[in-house]
């Protein structure tokens, strides 16, 4: 029998300074690389908001959490939790704008921070960023703890809670991990688990999208007539999109009236949709 298609229910942020891991990290807990622009691929960072879907799930015979259908601790099936979507947001100083844009769909954030580096500038813009959008669901992964000691892990748990002090992360758990080996990825799911609630949406409410990122995805030198649509990406805040709606993609084309900046709004039709990398007739 087909395994039942669930769509993702909560948006959660990985945050933090560039190279700390957090892309690694994405994938350990869905096993999909983030960063697949050619760019990103070369400088080995993250430029665009990636996008990864996640089912979280929590095995009835010994407790811990995992993505697997099979419990990868004790080899029981596990049960379903919630789906998650991750989203990676970049690290890099010059991409802070792009950050602040996916911040705007985060239902919670895990701040990512390498224990061979501890609190770096980014790491403060990003929690920065967190706190301005209201952001107060927050789990930090120390990351990277095989690259140190017990004894510098200590102390970088010690500066996080200096650093979070009087923030929304003051509260935040600060989980030891290594993305790259999966250790404890089992306790920062319960960590996600417990500290990041789903949201509450309204299915009834006129549709809304906020829209993070498009694609032209028409080779150049297409013809007129072979030309296909553009491709949107983002996040269904309120209502459902089904194929076929005619929707207005806003603030649209730009235009000059008087001296000043008006915009036009673009009326279309939904003529594909994708949740999780699948084609649905309604998100």
């Amino acid at each position: 029998m087909a395994k039942e298609f669930r769509q993702a229910e909560v948006n959660i942020g990985m945050v933090g300074h560039v190279d700390h891991g957090k892309t690694t990290l994405t994938k350990a807990l869905t096993g999909i690389w983030t960063d697949t622009h050619s760019e990103e691929l070369r400088r080995g960072i993250t430029i665009k908001i990636g996008f990864a879907d996640a089912e979280i799930r929590k095995c009835p015979k010994c407790g811990r959490y995992s993505t697997s259908p099979v419990c990868p601790y004790c080899g029981a099936e596990t049960e379903f939790e919630r789906r998650v979507s991750f989203i990676d947001a970049p690290g890099h100083e010059a991409l802070m704008t792009t950050m602040l844009a996916g911040a705007s769909l985060m239902d919670g954030a895990v701040l990512v921070i390498a224990a061979n580096e501890g609190v770096m500038p980014q790491t403060r813009e990003h929690l920065m960023a967190l706190q301005i959008v209201g952001n107060k669901n927050i789990v930090i992964a120390l990351n990277k703890i095989e690259l140190v000691d017990r004894e510098t892990v200590m102390k970088r748990y010690e500066e996080i809670k200096e650093f979070v002090a009087g923030t929304v992360a003051e509260n935040a758990p600060i989980i030891p991990i290594s993305a790259l080996h999966g250790a404890n990825v089992d306790v920062l799911l319960a960590a996600i688990e417990k500290f990041i609630p789903t949201p509450k949406r309204d299915p009834n409410k006129p549709p809304k999208m906020l829209v993070l990122r498009s694609f032209d995805v028409n080779k150049p030198g297409t013809p007129p007539e072979k030309l296909i649509g553009g491709v949107i990406g983002g996040s269904i805040v309120q209502g459902k999109l089904k194929v076929g709606d005619e929707i207005e993609i806003r603030p649209g084309v730009p235009y000059e009236e008087h001296g000043r900046i008006k915009y036009e709004p673009i009326t279309t039709e939904i003529v594909s949709l994708q949740a999780g990398g699948r084609f649905v007739e309604e998100a």
